[in-house]
Order: C-alpha cells, then structure tokens, then sequence
C-alpha cells in the first residue's frame, strides 16, 4: 500500500512518428554493399622514426574507404614533443598545443582523375 494510491496515473502524451535519418552517400559506405578490396602496399613515409604506409582501399559504388597503418618509434624527442605526437593524430583541428609553429598532423589525400583533390585536412598555424 502506498501513500500515493488514490491519485490516478495520468496517460502518457502521444509520441510524434521518429523520421528515419539516411546519412549522405558520402559519409559512409552503402549498408547492404560489400567492397571490392583492393592491395595498394605502399610506404609513404619512412624514417628512422616513422614508417606511415597505406596497406589497401576498399572500394565501394560511392567511394572508397583507405587503410593506412604507421608506427611511431621515439628517437630523440624531448617529453613535450613526443606528448605531442597523439595530438596531432587524434585531435581536431591537428596543431600542435603549444607555441608558435607550424603544424600539420597526418594529412593524406587523394586526386580524382578530373583533377579535383580531396585531402584529411589543412596546415594550421597555431597561435
């Protein structure tokens, strides 16, 4: 028995008919389609600090999704710089945190064949 027993519930209001939502065709691949996987295995960076390759694309009818892998390996860097390496691949915007240089973080890019570019990112000058 509760103190609250006389009161009647009260109806709940109607709910409004949710819109579905359909993402653009560009933000991410068909849901009922499988890619064409196509090997690339190419290095585009290699130092004795960084090996950044794109190991395949997964091509799709409306675009393609690209694999790329890399491996950081601390060299010389003082503490602040290596604490800046995860910045600038894993953070919006891609600058560095502090001071007044130029940064770019992992920038990659593609050119179609009608010349038109399409690339990660831009160069940010940080303040």
């Amino acid at each position: 028995m509760t103190l609250f027993k006389d009161f009647p519930v009260p109806p709940l209001p109607p709910q409004p008919k949710a819109t579905r939502y359909v993402p653009p065709p560009w933000a991410a691949a068909p849901a009922y389609e499988l890619p064409s996987v196509v090997h690339i295995g190419q290095f585009l960076h290699r130092s004795p600090t960084m090996v950044v390759a794109v190991k395949s694309a997964d091509v799709y009818s409306t675009g393609c999704s690209f694999n790329l892998s890399w491996l950081i390996r601390r060299g010389v860097q003082t503490d602040e710089d290596w604490a800046d390496l995860p910045h600038l691949f894993f953070q919006l915007g891609m600058g560095i945190r502090r001071g007044k240089r130029l940064a770019t973080g992992l920038l990659f890019g593609v050119q179609f064949p009608d010349g038109a570019k399409a690339s990660t990112g831009n160069q940010v000058r940080t303040a």
